[in-house]
């Protein structure tokens, strides 16, 4: 296989010696895939499925008044955080990942979230009987 005069392996670092192509790392471009299993590259500017999804919740949350103007750096970060993990490939650290990922979702549990359904009802219940307890002992 030729190599272009201009590719960067072919040129030598600036005072160095020239590169043996031979035994020099594949580049992007000299590795191909396998057909049906090529890299998925958002070159086209749409979301990936995780950032659609992120943006999605910072607006159902916000709608109900969970997030406001005060949360704005962690829905940053969330949205950030969803597209690198949408960009992410099989040629990225296995660490990298797990730690990309690990990160998304601390990110999501630091958003204001609603109530669990219940829970208030759990209490209030719990007063109750504390209450009716408490009248027990007394009498």
């Amino acid at each position: 296989m030729e190599i272009s005069p201009q590719h960067p392996l072919k040129k030598a670092p600036e005072g160095g010696p020239e590169i043996d192509l031979e035994s020099a790392p594949e580049t992007e471009d000299s590795a191909p895939m396998l057909p049906l299993f090529e890299e998925f590259e958002p070159t086209d500017g749409k979301r990936g499925f995780l950032e659609s999804a992120t943006l999605k919740t910072i607006e159902v949350r916000t709608a109900d008044g969970w997030l406001g103007p005060g949360d704005s750096a962690v829905m940053a970060l969330a949205i950030i955080t969803a597209r690198k993990v949408d960009r992410m490939t099989s040629r990225d650290a296995a660490s990298g990942q797990a730690n990309l990922l690990r990160t998304m979702k601390e990110v999501l549990e630091t958003m204001p979230q609603p109530e669990v359904a219940g829970s208030s009802d759990l209490g209030a219940v719990l007063e109750v009987i504390q209450a009716e307890e408490q009248g027990e002992i007394d009498a």
